[in-house]
């Protein structure tokens, strides 16, 4: 729905992709300011204008439609209305508007949905090779809802409460890098980068292995 107000009262049309929208088996136009599409499909997910004009000048307003995909549904019974979401993913938070309507007026309320969950890995790499003297850095990337807080260890060892001048652990965007160089062949082997919040926890797992010996 589109309204303006003016003097002279100004004409309302509709465009999409900068072509007029007219009235056809596919759109609906009872009315200027309402436009109805029929049988909406994904396709027809994407930004409208819908421009105002009178012999004074024009005015646009960008409206996006979004088509709701199977998982989402509104429920409306005796004056209420729910929106229900199943299967849900992160991907499903942010602000959502419901606006009621009635020939007197409107009235528009706003929430926000914030989807927790645990900590999820996203690093693909975990084999890295070095030799003594050469540093390597060693990359746990992470998503989570809240944040997770981050523990690398080495033979149960929390690296953090080890004073060595070669580890450093830190953060880059959503990854937690262990920057090592390995002065002994004790340094390499197993080392293990986990992740918790309230949701949950998560471990994964890497291997410094060192340049020229194979993996056992």
């Amino acid at each position: 729905m589109c309204t303006a107000t003016g003097s002279p009262q100004p004409n309302i049309s509709w465009y999409r992709n900068r072509r007029l929208i007219e009235e056809d088996e596919k759109y609906s136009l009872k009315t200027s300011t309402q436009l109805t599409i029929r049988n909406i499909a994904r396709e027809d997910t994407g930004s409208y204008t819908c421009r105002a004009t009178n012999k004074a000048g024009s005015v646009e307003e960008l409206l996006s439609v979004k088509i709701l995909d199977g998982r989402i549904e509104v429920r409306r019974q005796k004056g209420k209305s729910s929106l229900h979401i199943r299967n849900i993913m992160p991907s499903d938070s942010g602000a959502y508007h419901c606006e009621a309507t009635s020939p007197i007026g409107r009235d528009q309320k706003s929430m926000h949905l914030d989807i927790q969950y645990a900590p999820k890995f996203l690093s693909t790499q975990v084999t890295y090779y070095s030799w003594e003297g050469n540093s390597v850095n060693i990359s746990c990337d992470v998503t989570a809802n809240p944040q997770a807080s981050i523990h690398w260890r080495k033979e149960g060892i929390d690296l953090s409460d080890i004073n060595k001048p070669y580890v450093s652990i830190y953060k880059k965007g959503t990854k937690i890098l262990l920057e090592i160089t390995p002065a002994v062949d004790s340094d390499f082997g197993s080392y293990n980068c986990t992740a918790s919040n309230r949701i949950g926890t998560s471990s994964q797992e890497f291997t410094l292995v060192q340049a020229g010996k194979q993996i056992r």
